[in-house]
């Protein structure tokens, strides 16, 4: 059985994948142009991305601020919890916190924008 691909056969792969990610870009080019009105007209922030950073205004590096913060706490609970060479994922280390802990890592995780499970962020 042959399991390399022929230079003719990788080019075609290839030429198929530009061709979807064009299709791909230009449909979220278009939602995006659409999410941005909405936001205009409505004020509500409806599509979370952020700007490219020479772009970004004062709230938007405050958030970035926010979630760099978060990831440090939630990462000083995470490295007393998971110590260098723990094969656990973070879920299972979560079945065995303490509620305390997991309460505050919960909380940082959703500020950092890691876990989107319908808690507060704040």
């Amino acid at each position: 059985m042959k399991d390399e691909l022929s230079p003719y056969e990788q080019a075609e792969r290839r030429a198929v994948a530009k061709r979807a990610a064009a299709i791909l870009q230009q449909q979220i080019d278009g939602l995006t142009a659409t999410a941005d009105d909405v936001e205009q007209a409505t004020g509500i922030r409806i599509v979370r991305r952020r700007p490219h950073i020479l772009d970004a205004r004062r709230r938007d590096l405050e958030a970035l601020r926010t979630q760099a913060q978060a990831w440090l706490l939630a990462m000083a609970l995470i490295d007393r919890l998971l110590p260098p060479g723990d094969t656990r994922t973070l879920g299972d280390a979560f079945k065995t916190m303490p509620p305390n802990d997991l309460r505050v890592l919960r909380r940082a995780l959703r500020q950092a924008g890691a876990l989107h499970d319908g808690g507060e962020p704040r």
